[in-house]
């Protein structure tokens, strides 16, 4: 199972958890309807930014062939820099 499924797994679990808690508080008037349904907003707007975010990884987003291949150029670039420097390092 790949680690994204887990997170939201794991997202989907303590949403279901805090909402059990959050029934069980208000059955036994430890917190207010108001209380319970802020908290419950608050998991749905932190849940829905997490799955924005991960939307909008750069694994996520279709990249077209040539910014990807210009990704690699700018990436092979700085590996053939970096070459040069520690040979000049080793030449001193």
């Amino acid at each position: 199972m790949n680690t994204a499924k887990k997170h939201r797994r794991a997202l989907a679990l303590f949403g279901v958890a805090v909402a059990g808690f959050l029934a069980l508080a208000y059955q036994t008037h430890t917190v207010t309807i108001e209380a319970a349904e802020q908290t419950a907003a608050l998991l749905e707007s932190t849940t829905r930014q997490a799955w924005v975010r991960n939307m909008m990884h750069p694994s996520r987003r279709t990249v077209s062939k040539t910014a990807k291949r210009e990704r690699m150029e700018r990436q092979l670039e700085r590996v053939r820099e970096s070459e040069k420097e520690v040979k000049e390092n080793r030449v001193r």
